[in-house]
C-alpha cells in the first residue's frame, strides 16, 4: 500500500486520466471479445475463471460486465461526461477518498474508482474478496497505461485507513430519500398492508373460536365419531 506523505504528488492532467480509461476501455472490449494476447488476455481469462471464487460470477455475466463497461469509456463518452465539471480542468489539491468496495456484482467497485481517479484524487479501496482479482488486474492495467497513476491506487482486502473522505453504503440514504420524496403514497401502502393483515387476522381469530365451540360441542354432548 502506498503512503501518502507531505510530498506534492505529480498530477495527471485531464486529458491524460481520459486517454488511460479510453485505453482500459478498449482492452476490455478486446478482453470480452476472446482476445488472448496482450492485456485484453488478462479479462479473457478472469471471464472464464471467476466463477471459481464467486459462483454467480458466470462466464456470460462478467462478459458482459467487461464489454458493458468497455464499451462505455469511450473518450467521447468521458468528455462529455466531464464537460459537466469545468473545475475538473484546474490544478486542484488531489483527495484521499476511501473507498468500501461491493462484490456483489462483477466489477461493483469500478464506477467509484473512476469516479476518484477521473477527478484527480486519490483511492484508497478496500476490495470484496468476492472481486479483488478483477478490481486488482483493472488497476494493474491502468497503471500500465499511465504509470503516475500508481501513486493515486491504493488497493487492500483489509482496512484501510488515511482517508480524508469515504464512500460506502449510500443505499440506505437513497431510500430514505425516496421515502421521504413518495411519502403519500409510501403511506398508502402502509395502511394497505395493515388493512390486509388485520383481515387475514380476523379471519384466522374467526375460524379458531369457531373450531373451539365445535370441539366443545362435540365433547359436551358426548356424539358419536362415526
Amino acid at each position: 500500500m502506498p503512503t501518502f506523505t507531505g510530498k506534492k504528488l505529480l498530477m495527471i492532467t485531464l486529458e491524460r486520466r481520459i486517454q488511460a480509461f479510453a485505453a482500459l476501455g478498449d482492452i476490455m472490449k478486446d478482453g470480452a471479445a476472446g482476445v488472448s494476447d496482450g492485456p485484453a488476455a488478462r479479462f479473457s481469462e478472469l471471464i472464464e475463471t471467476s466463477v471459481s471464487y464467486n459462483p454467480w460470477f458466470t462466464p456470460a455475466n462478467v462478459r458482459r460486465a467487461v464489454e458493458a463497461l468497455g464499451r462505455n469509456l469511450s473518450s467521447e463518452n468521458l468528455r462529455s461526461w466531464l464537460s459537466r465539471y469545468p473545475q475538473l480542468t484546474g490544478d486542484n489539491k488531489p483527495s484521499r477518498v476511501g473507498v468500501v468496495m461491493a462484490g456483489n456484482i462483477p466489477m461493483a467497485g469500478f464506477h467509484d474508482m473512476l469516479c476518484v481517479l477521473i477527478t484527480g484524487n486519490i483511492l484508497i479501496a478496500r476490495t470484496s474478496s468476492k472481486d479483488e482479482p478483477l478490481m486488482k488486474t483493472i488497476a494493474e492495467v491502468l497503471i500500465s497505461l499511465e504509470p503516475s497513476f500508481t501513486r493515486f491506487i491504493s488497493l487492500s482486502p483489509g482496512t484501510i485507513t488515511g482517508f480524508e473522505m469515504v464512500i460506502a453504503g449510500k443505499l440506505p440514504l437513497k431510500l430514505l430519500r425516496d421515502l421521504k420524496a413518495a411519502k403519500f403514497q409510501f403511506g398508502a401502502v402502509v395502511i394497505v398492508i395493515m388493512l390486509g393483515i388485520s383481515m387475514y387476522i380476523g379471519a384466522y381469530s374467526a375460524y379458531l373460536n369457531l373450531d373451539s365451540s365445535y370441539r366443545y360441542s362435540f365433547n359436551a354432548m358426548d356424539m358419536g365419531d362415526y
